[in-house]
């Protein structure tokens, strides 16, 4: 079943990168090859569907062109009618709200007076994007803009009489006048385009440039699951060796067995968890697309790559720093430097490993939880147990003098968030000269059944000879 899992997972990421590469690519390719401009004398009907640059010179009205679903007053893009004075005819020209401003900068020069205009800086504005055909609906509102327009309300007042030439008397003004003039004549435009600055084929580019991203990304990953499956899962030529010649050596070897499959089951969880997390990321921003009023082709174009992309990256974070928890051999040289710490005589070592050599299997206990494993041996003299984290803790049991029992729950914050916790304490306190208020040893066991079985054993070595309390 985990294999048929890994193999599903493995077609999904295969599936995703052909689909949005096949979906984005051909956007994504214009985008490449660069906007082209329009030729001199070219009409707009001949460039209709390719992707082209165009300056915008004369801006003379505007209007919102779309809203935020989610906030009717917020304008998301503005829609700015623009006049071509060389095809002497009207292209509309959509941008962000937030790339609005020298749009309207430039709108704002052509209603000052011609004199004023002279020392204003009047530079076309560059936009990109494919060139569409405009519905009939949305040529009925560019007019109603119009209509609104200051320019047009500036030619009505004093284009006709002698005072027109504070407001037209220059070249831009002369173009103005030609225009105003011929939409009071009658505008005669069969053929209506529109341009959005920073789309081709009706995407934006930062969400072709996403699924491109995501498309590559998972065939990249597709890749490396291939290669893992077939070469990555192989066992390493060697193990690491801690020296047959010492009783501590062989102890330590001997651990490998539940340490492999403490690494076993850590590093399946973590998969899980990376897994659901990128589960959790597409449904998220698919949400997320639908909620905020998209349609289907857009949420699959843009919301669905990116919350694969997302979901992948995490989960590769993830996983990598997963992977070096969960290695045997890591874990094993971590239990050395903790046992040399715990007992730093070689003497006293190889006497723990004498010890625990001779329990036998009834005094083995071993204790799971979700982010530790402790293995453990309650030896005639030594305790020892091992922890999944790499950690020892060395119990000398004549020493004792009490041991005290309790579990112990709550909350921590992390970051924003409350955690809450559950373990179960066992403190261990030994005789001293001068009593201790503290523990000279303890261990926090996952479960509460660790922590009896532990406990049922250490009653059977001390008996009555040290005072258990439980709290």
């Amino acid at each position: 079943m985990k294999k048929l899992v890994e193999i599903l997972i493995t077609l999904c990421t295969l599936a995703a990168g052909i689909y949005f590469l096949v979906n984005a690519g051909p956007p994504f390719l214009k985008i490449l090859g660069g906007a082209r401009p329009l030729g001199p004398g070219e009409d707009f009907s001949q460039a209709e569907g390719e992707y082209i640059s165009y300056e915008v010179a004369y801006p003379v009205a505007s209007r919102v062109a779309e809203v935020y679903s989610g906030d009717q007053d917020r304008a998301r893009t503005l829609g700015f009618v623009v006049y071509d004075e060389e095809r002497q005819a009207f292209i509309y020209v959509i941008v962000s709200e937030q790339n609005k401003g020298g749009f309207e900068n430039l709108m704002w020069k052509l209603q000052l007076a011609a004199e004023m205009r002279e020392s204003r800086d009047m530079m076309p504005i560059p936009v990109a994007g494919t060139l569409e055909p405009m519905e009939k609906t949305s040529v009925e509102q560019i007019f109603k803009a119009l209509e609104d327009s200051k320019v047009m309300e500036l030619y009505s007042s004093y284009g006709q009489g002698v005072s027109g030439d504070i407001y037209f008397g220059d070249a831009y003004g002369q173009v103005m006048a030609q225009m105003g003039e011929a939409l009071e004549q009658g505008w005669k435009q069969t053929d209506w385009y529109y341009i959005e600055d920073g789309s081709v084929e009706g995407r934006e580019n930062y969400h072709i440039w996403t699924a491109v991203f995501a498309g590559v990304f998972s065939l990249f990953l597709f890749l490396c699951r291939v290669f893992n499956m077939f070469a990555g899962g192989k066992s390493p030529a060697g193990e690491k060796d801690f020296g047959s010649g010492s009783r501590m050596g062989q102890l330590l070897n001997a651990q490998r067995g539940w340490v492999e499959e403490w690494c076993s089951y850590g590093w399946g969880r973590s998969r899980r968890l990376a897994y659901l997390f990128g589960v959790g990321c597409v449904a998220a921003l698919t949400a997320v697309g639908l909620l905020a009023g998209g349609t289907l082709p857009d949420v699959l174009s843009f919301h669905v790559p990116l919350g694969v992309l997302m979901g992948e990256l995490g989960g590769i974070f993830f996983w990598s720093t997963q992977k070096v928890k969960f290695k045997p051999d890591l874990i094993l040289v971590n239990l050395e430097k903790h046992m040399k710490k715990e007992l730093p005589s070689s003497a006293d070592q190889e006497a723990l490993a004498e010890d625990i050599f001779g329990a036998g299997r009834e005094w083995v206990f071993q204790d799971r939880g979700k982010d530790d494993m402790y293995y453990g041996v309650v030896g005639s003299r030594y305790w020892v147990v091992f922890s999944g984290n790499g950690t020892v803790c060395v119990i000398d049991s004549p020493r004792l003098r009490r041991i005290e029992t309790e579990k112990r729950s709550g909350q921590m914050r992390s970051g924003n968030v409350k955690v809450r916790y559950e373990f179960y304490l066992a403190q261990f306190y030994y005789e001293n000269a001068v009593p201790k208020k503290r523990s000279d040893k303890s261990l926090s066991f996952p479960t509460a059944n660790g922590l009896g079985q532990f406990m049922t054993l250490a009653r059977k070595r001390v008996g009555d000879g040290v005072e258990i309390v439980s709290k």
